[in-house]
């Protein structure tokens, strides 16, 4: 079918864009990793571990953009509460302290008993540490 409508690949990620947000990132020049992710990540990889920056910028992309592996597998409603639980994650505590330890120990324990795996946001933090890096090896001249 897709052969006969002559779609290519570009259109039928357009199609799946409404419902889907690698789908969409993809389509619409990767307005999450550039613009929420990639900033993130480099701004903190100066000044932290890579782990910790790597969970703040996973906690930055999960607060600000539903999840929607989770918003496919368990709806919308579920994706908002975790991406809320993000949020409140990173307004109530700081980055490199024993308080965001034990909330994103709480936090991963939540997401492990209910089987809920943001995926998506995992995706998007990864893509967001690769520009990160390109961007930093482009500028040392390597």
């Amino acid at each position: 079918e897709l052969i006969t409508n002559n779609i290519n690949l570009y259109d039928l990620l357009q199609m799946s864009a409404k419902y889907d947000m690698i789908s969409y990132e993809l389509t619409n020049k990767l307005p999450v990793i550039f613009n929420t992710g990639f900033p993130a990540y480099s701004e903190l990889s100066s000044e932290y571990p890579l782990n910790d920056s790597a969970i703040e910028c996973y906690l930055r992309i999960l607060s600000t953009t539903n999840d929607t592996l989770i918003s496919r597998k368990y709806g919308g409603q579920v994706a908002e509460e975790i991406s809320q639980k993000a949020m409140e994650i990173l307004e109530s505590t700081d980055i490199q302290t024993s308080q965001r330890l034990d909330a994103l120990n709480e936090f991963d324990e939540y997401l492990n008993e209910n089987k809920y795996n943001p995926g998506t946001t995992a995706d998007f933090t990864a893509a967001s540490i690769f520009v990160s890096l390109i961007d930093k090896y482009s500028q040392s001249g390597l």
